[in-house]
């Protein structure tokens, strides 16, 4: 059927006060939402833990558990040996530092003001016989907790000092690099 007034115009329902204000609010709210939205995924950048833009590492002497003066030699070829590989570990990353045997009776906390250390290598020597076993601790200086560690064992029957120190200093940066 066809519309009985087609020329009347059409007359809209005026707002009430209240009306206004629930819609404004409700556009507004919507606009704090968007914005808010926009604002944490595209301007802030996301939360990434942060992680130091260099880090340092004090290797200490290994101490000589047996008192053997071979066992004091292998501990100095091992820490020349861990000196080296780790300075060449990660590159603009990881900065490696000796600490002198007068600091080795120092505090934990001292040995890692030193430097400014981020980490701290230690560990011993022992020589019993043909057996020379090693050990070695990783050590954060922001808690003093150990983050890796262990124990190397090696034969002179068998192999020679610097054969030993090469690998158990492999053993011991490939622990490092897992843990770091």
């Amino acid at each position: 059927e066809p519309d009985p007034e087609p020329n009347v115009p059409i007359r809209r329902k005026r707002l009430t006060p209240t009306g206004k204000f629930l819609l404004a609010s409700g556009l507004a709210a919507i606009a704090l939402l968007v914005g808010g939205y926009y604002l944490v995924h595209t301007i802030w950048p996301p939360h990434v833990p942060s992680t130091p833009s260099r880090m340092m590492l004090a290797v200490e002497p290994f101490r000589n558990v047996s008192g053997d003066p071979q066992a004091q030699h292998i501990g100095e070829g091992l820490r020349e040996e861990l000196f080296t590989l780790l300075s060449q570990l990660i590159p603009g990353k990881l900065q490696v530092s000796e600490l002198a045997s007068a600091e080795a009776g120092l505090s934990l906390e001292h040995k890692c003001k030193q430097p400014e250390a981020t980490y701290f290598l230690t560990g011993g020597v022992e020589r019993a016989g043909n057996t020379v076993v090693i050990t070695d601790q990783l050590l954060s200086c922001k808690d003093h907790t150990i983050i890796v560690g262990g124990t190397h064992q090696g034969d002179l029957t068998n192999d020679s000092f610097i054969r030993i120190e090469l690998r158990i200093a492999d053993e011991i940066v490939q622990q490092i690099l897992a843990a770091l």
